[in-house]
């Protein structure tokens, strides 16, 4: 564990400050044995509502099939910890942070880490959950939501009584880190009380006085502070001000003015309204999609702010366009666009309903004001990857229009911003395999071959099995005019194993085979593999598709007939 002279040097940016050394992502360097899930221990639920054990037996079994992603890992860690199975919830913790930092996850490790302090700093022990979240900001240094947390965590222990005086922090190194928290965002009212609280236990009255003032001048129904500012009146003999401040109180409720986000996501993620939630959407994934409806307008009828209910019943009214008639589409999507706004004024925290929200903007044709949305959030959730995500591939989309209609230099700009947002989408999650598709697609169009190629061969190391990605690296493999990237033979080796993995034969990944064995002239394999394609998509009956690989059949056949 460190000691707190080392949690404070990180709490102030000292030395000792240094990230994760990363885990080397392909075979040069020894990469650490993942704990098997198996032997994870799983808590005794049956004292729990049943759609809640429900909910955790899913995720076990979501975990377990996706056993490399860290943030499916960890999604079972936090349901025990926040339903009381802390032990259970630490292996589990342990678990996704090992798969974290083996992708080199820095975003997901920080959270993680951000979680298991919250989870120590029920256990009594002060200093653990201090120094957790420390090691937790060396991955994020700047987080102010971070730095916030492990000030207050300082905090405790600066006023525990302590059998090594050693490990107190100095009253100058707490007093930084509620500073560094200033410096970043002064509206944070609780940074302010807790340098009050500082100065009041130095005897610096009037210092004391002005940071609580502070604090209730942005958060008028912070109680801790009025309280604190009117005892500090009262030993400063101010007997009228601390008698006005008495009168000016006001419900007995106090707000200190500050949300943590992570830990709105966490309480959201884990409460019985998410329990069902997932079973009305599991319901809606089966194809029960009246009785899904029913237990959401339930649910919203017994809470009309009930955010992650509002936002579902959006979400499914959305999955309806897939079949509604034209006439019936505005009238569908309008009322979507309703329930994500009322569950984003519901929680203001809850990320996905902006997301959808903005979704059905695009899908109503309105793509700038769409692009806008998601622009704006982006500057607000910087780390949420799922809107680095669709801003970066909505941006791609906009640059490939702008580029067919005033060529690739007017398109630059966009393309640009486009890379940017899925590089960061794929920072925050490495096992996006969208962002990955999109960045390919992305740099693809502007020339950047190598690129392209690096960034195909390393998703595929981490996604073996991902037919998506390895049909899009065969494709560049068969494909490619640069000689250091173009190898059909492994193009085809790739193919025939997506074709097995898939089990299914699908007309686009037969016709990758078909372009691979045409890239090494074996012209009889690649009129197999094409007319194979264009007999599946003849049973789909997917005219498009088999209108395009028509065109390639016609190719090899030319080909195969000149040998």
């Amino acid at each position: 564990m460190l000691t707190l002279a080392a949690l404070a040097a990180l709490a102030v940016g000292g030395a000792g400050c240094k990230r994760t050394a990363p885990v080397a992502p392909d075979g040069n360097g020894a990469r650490p044995e993942l704990t098997p899930l198996e032997e994870l221990p799983v808590a005794a639920t049956q004292d729990l509502p049943p759609v809640v054990q429900e909910q955790i037996e899913a995720e076990i079994r979501a975990a377990r099939e996706h056993s490399d992603d860290p943030a499916r890992v960890a999604r079972v860690a936090m349901l025990f910890h926040a339903h009381g199975f802390p032990d259970a919830a630490r292996r589990w913790y342990n678990a996704a942070l090992e798969r974290a930092v083996r992708l080199e996850a820095a975003w997901q490790t920080f959270l993680y880490r951000y979680y298991i302090s919250d989870l120590e700093s029920r256990d009594g022990n002060p200093h653990a959950p201090a120094a957790t979240m420390s090691l937790a900001l060396s991955q994020q240094p700047e987080d102010i939501h971070g730095l916030l947390r492990l000030a207050m965590l300082m905090h405790v222990v600066y006023e525990a009584p302590l059998a090594d005086e050693s490990t107190r922090p100095t009253t100058a190194q707490l007093r930084r880190a509620y500073t560094r928290v200033i410096d970043r965002d002064n509206r944070i009212a609780p940074a302010h009380f807790g340098l009050g609280r500082i100065e009041l236990a130095a005897g610096n009255l009037a210092e004391a006085a002005e940071h609580f003032k502070t604090a209730i001048t942005l958060a008028p129904d912070y109680l801790e502070a009025r309280d604190a500012l009117i005892g500090v009146y009262e030993q400063m003999d101010r007997p009228q001000e601390a008698q006005t401040l008495r009168e000016q109180a006001g419900p007995q409720r106090s707000d200190n003015g500050y949300v943590d986000p992570y830990m709105a996501d966490f309480r959201r993620l884990t409460s019985q309204a998410s329990a069902r939630v997932e079973h009305a959407l599991r319901l809606l994934k089966q194809g029960i999609t009246a009785e899904a409806e029913r237990e959401l307008l339930a649910m919203i009828a017994e809470n009309p702010q009930d955010a992650v209910a509002l936002d579902a019943l959006g979400t499914i009214l959305m999955s309806k366009l897939v079949s509604a008639e034209p006439a019936e589409r505005g009238a569908l999507l309008r009322e979507a666009s309703e329930r994500f706004r009322a569950a984003a004024q519901a929680d203001p925290t809850f990320t996905q309903p902006k997301i959808n929200f903005a979704m059905a903007v695009r899908a109503s044709g309105d793509q700038s004001a769409a692009l806008e949305l998601m622009r704006s959030m982006a500057r607000y959730v910087p780390h949420d990857w799922r809107v680095r995500y669709y801003l970066g591939d909505w941006l791609a989309g906009e640059a490939q229009e702008r580029s067919q209609a005033d060529g690739p230099v007017a398109a630059q700009p966009l393309y640009l911003e486009a890379i940017a947002e899925l590089e960061t989408s794929l920072e925050l999650n490495p096992l996006n395999m969208f962002a990955v598709a999109s960045l390919a697609d992305v740099l693809q169009a502007t020339g950047r071959y190598e690129e392209v190629h690096l960034l195909l061969r390393r998703a595929v190391q981490r996604t073996p099995d991902d037919p998506g990605i390895a049909n899009k690296l065969a494709l560049l493999l068969a494909t490619s005019d640069v000689p250091s990237i173009r190898n059909p033979v492994e193009a085809v080796r790739i193919m025939l194993r997506v074709v097995e993995v898939t089990g299914i034969r699908i007309p686009e990944y037969l016709e990758t085979l078909a372009i691979s064995y045409e890239a090494m002239e074996d012209y009889e394999a690649a009129f197999r593999a094409i007319s194979d394609a264009m007999d599946e998509a003849a049973l789909a009956g997917d005219v498009d598709m088999k209108d395009r690989l028509s065109v390639v059949r016609a190719r090899i056949e030319a080909k195969r007939m000149g040998q």
